[in-house]
């Protein structure tokens, strides 16, 4: 019986060289708009009302928890996520997100 042994390594050594890294990753329409929507330290209800969503759900899921993933928004009582005193904002990244995204217009 043979063995065939591959090797790996320098094929991706060549993808890695043709792959340039984002500073800033893509943003789905949804948090973009959470984004722009986001001023200084805001509640989630607060957030709701801007962007004129009334779905707890579709806003969690849509906006507000890849918004958190992707550490573009920050919560202000970490250790806490389903206080009543939560609010949310921008973290450098999500400025940075945010900035470029603004940049792009006009």
């Amino acid at each position: 019986m043979f063995t065939t042994v591959v090797p790996l390594a320098p094929v991706a050594n060549e993808v890695t060289g043709l792959v340039t890294p984002q500073v800033t990753p893509q943003v789905s329409p949804q948090v973009g708009k959470l984004l722009e929507a986001l001023q200084g330290e805001m509640s989630r209800g607060e957030l709701m009302e801007k962007l004129r969503l009334k779905d707890r759900m579709h806003f969690a899921m849509d906006y507000l928890q890849p918004a958190l993933a992707a550490a573009l928004i920050e919560m202000t009582v970490p250790d806490k996520p389903r206080s009543s005193k939560q609010k949310y904002r921008l973290t450098a990244k999500g400025r940075q997100a945010l900035g470029e995204r603004m940049g792009g217009r006009g």
